[in-house]
């Protein structure tokens, strides 16, 4: 599974993508792209949706990973930057 918060991997690291996408391939290993966006293009918490996405990854299928982020993406981006950055906080920081 890859998250990129800004979900732009395909278009703004295309050479990265592709050496996933074929690693993938040559290891029989479905690749599943989360196409979510939880981080304003202006925002620098990327670190905090990292830690938010290991975190759910390490405690969810990839079923529900796939379905959380059909969830979250009926929402604006803002939301779901809210929610991550306060998901995190009151894991790691209280």
């Amino acid at each position: 599974v890859i998250f990129d918060p800004l979900n732009n991997i395909k278009s703004n690291h295309p050479v990265v993508y592709t050496y996933l996408h074929t690693y993938c391939k040559n290891k029989n290993i479905t690749l599943n792209v989360l196409k979510l966006q939880t981080q304003q293009n202006s925002s620098v918490t990327c670190g905090m949706h990292s830690v938010w996405f290991t975190h759910k990854s390490h405690k969810s299928s990839i079923n529900n990973l796939l379905k959380l982020s059909k969830v979250l993406s009926a929402y604006k981006v803002e939301t779901g930057e809210k929610y991550v950055l306060n998901t995190v906080s009151s894991l790691f920081f209280s």
